[in-house]
């Protein structure tokens, strides 16, 4: 039985759905997934911008540097960053 909350007896979130069905259950992992879905359709149009500014570049040399430096590396930040995220939020206690 869940209270007010939405904790159980214990104390702790329960992993089952509610009785009248489990929409707010999946409208949880919706929102996370379409959260996760508008970052990845982000980090996809830059590696196009940059690779669009890459293929204009008069040496391939200058083109690699750009690749490596406006592409690799930010997307390289952010998807580290955002599973950082991610395995926090599934194990609040610290521990990976």
């Amino acid at each position: 039985m869940l209270d007010a909350k939405g904790l159980g007896e214990a104390g702790v979130h329960d992993q089952a759905a509610p009785e009248g069905g489990n929409a707010l259950f999946l409208t949880h992992y919706w929102l996370f997934f379409k959260r996760s879905f508008d970052m990845y359709l982000i980090v996809i149009a830059w590696l196009y911008v940059v690779l669009m500014l890459a293929v204009v570049q008069d040496s391939l040399i200058r083109a690699g540097i750009l690749l490596f430096f406006l592409g690799f590396l930010p997307t390289l930040i952010v998807l580290r960053l955002r599973r950082r995220r991610i395995r926090r939020l599934k194990n609040p206690d610290g521990e990976f």
